[in-house]
């Protein structure tokens, strides 16, 4: 952010003092130099908005949930398996004649 701002205030006097007269690139540097500032501050403010809204923590939280609910999945799915394994190894019932 520091580097931003210094950035900034250093090209501003050659920003301003460009239609001189005695310096003439076109418009591009102008869209250039324009262009870098939009970028600069850009990335500045999103490490801001990250910062506070505390993103990074919150993806970390998420990516940790996500584990283990895959865990938790592949538990119930084993234990399913076992349950049907056990369930037609069992003899089977003669049926009630009611």
């Amino acid at each position: 952010m520091k580097k931003s701002v210094t950035f900034l205030f250093a090209t501003f006097p050659v920003i301003a003092f460009a239609q001189d007269g005695g310096y003439t690139a076109g418009p591009i540097i102008g869209i250039l130099i324009g262009l870098a500032l939009c970028v600069g501050l850009f990335l500045a403010l999103r490490s801001l908005m990250l910062w506070y809204w505390k993103i990074d923590t919150i993806v970390k939280n998420q990516e940790m949930t996500n584990e283990i609910l895959k865990a938790i999945s592949k538990s119930i799915q084993q234990g399913n398996k076992i349950n049907k394994e056990t369930f037609e190894a069992m003899p089977k019932r003669a049926e009630d004649p009611r």
